[in-house]
């Protein structure tokens, strides 16, 4: 098994350098990033960000939704040496400032002029920030780079550099920075290596079996480790594609387009899920609402005797033909293998 996050990218790159990495929707229409483009990215990225002063000892803070520029930038940083750290896109300016100045950063890369105003009201108490790179829109002022700037303002930096800098990496380096929340105080910085974050991945692989033709999504905020490792990282370790929602409103709507085989939920999305399942079954003759009644009780005892090892009720292929086929391609999740829940408990029902 490789031991840095930089062996899993290069190994699943080289094996799989024409295929589709990331997906995302601009215009309305879906953009396909390959593997061969993704490290290209992240190479180009990465010098970028030297340029900058990125490097060991240094923290990159990333702020934004889902999106492909948060995985380059995240990748970026720590093939310069220096710690990621996700900003939730929730955080106001002083919690903003609190996180990039723990995290010592000399580059925040953030998504919107929105989040771009939230540190340029901190900046002056972060003397060691040297600039702010916008995914999009505006990019203008003293230290403000766009996108484009960056990836086209690494020639101070040579790619031998980049290339010793990660290969000087090693297995249980700290690679990553996640924050807490914050619930009993100021957000916490979870140390993770190199180590965690290949292990952790190698482990979802075995569990999920997630091949390189699977589709993936990802719409939870990146700057939580649940979302990293359902998709950022086991894409990595395997070559599935991730597709980007546009935003959590249209989540329903990007699903049915995606038909992902993974799909991970915290409990509020499958409560919202089973919220609108419930309202438009409330729609429905007496007799379908009887119909889907039944087949709720048949997958229940058909969960439960997976669970045992037993084999399902006889009645569960008709309930799953006349309710749960249907239902799951209405949600867009026909193709789903594994349906996770993950970071909170969740009602039984």
């Amino acid at each position: 098994m490789p031991d840095t996050v930089f062996e899993v990218f290069e190994a699943t790159a080289r094996a799989h350098a024409d295929r589709p990495a990331m997906r995302h929707k601009r215009g309305g229409d879906w953009e396909t990033t390959t593997w061969a483009g993704y490290r290209d990215q992240v190479r180009r990225a990465a010098r970028g960000l030297a340029a900058l002063g990125a490097g060991p000892g240094k923290g990159v803070v990333i702020m934004g939704f889902s999106r492909p520029e948060w995985y380059v930038a995240n990748a970026a940083a720590m093939a310069t040496g220096a710690l990621p750290a996700g900003v939730y896109t929730t955080n106001t300016p002083d919690q903003c400032h609190y996180i990039a100045e723990h995290a010592e950063a000399v580059v925040a890369v953030v998504e919107n002029p929105d989040y771009l105003e939230r540190f340029l009201a901190v900046r002056d108490r972060l003397p060691l920030l040297k600039a702010i790179v916008v995914m999009e829109g505006d990019a203008a002022g003293e230290g403000v780079l766009s996108w484009e700037g960056l990836l086209e303002g690494g020639g101070s930096v040579d790619e031998t550099e980049i290339e010793a800098r990660m290969a000087a990496a090693g297995p249980d380096d700290v690679c990553t920075l996640i924050y807490t929340s914050g619930t009993t105080g100021n957000p916490k910085a979870v140390m993770l290596t190199h180590r965690n974050i290949s292990w952790i991945a190698a482990r979802m692989v075995e569990l999920l079996d997630v091949k390189a033709e699977d589709r993936l999504i990802s719409y939870l905020p990146l700057s939580h480790i649940a979302e990293q490792v359902a998709s950022m990282y086991l894409s990595l370790a395997t070559g599935a594609c991730v597709h980007f929602a546009e935003s959590i409103e249209k989540l329903g709507e990007n699903l049915k387009e995606v038909r992902p085989h993974v799909f991970l939920g915290v409990p509020r999305v499958w409560e919202k899920i089973q919220a609108g399942i419930q309202a438009a079954g409330a729609q429905n003759p007496p007799l379908k609402k009887k119909i889907a009644a039944w087949a709720r009780g048949v997958g229940l005892k058909g969960g439960y005797a997976d669970q045992k090892g037993e084999p399902r009720p006889w009645s569960y292929a008709l309930a799953d033909r006349l309710v749960f086929s249907k239902v799951k391609e209405k949600l867009g999740l026909q193709e789903t293998r594994f349906a996770v829940a993950s970071a909170a408990p969740m009602a039984l029902e």
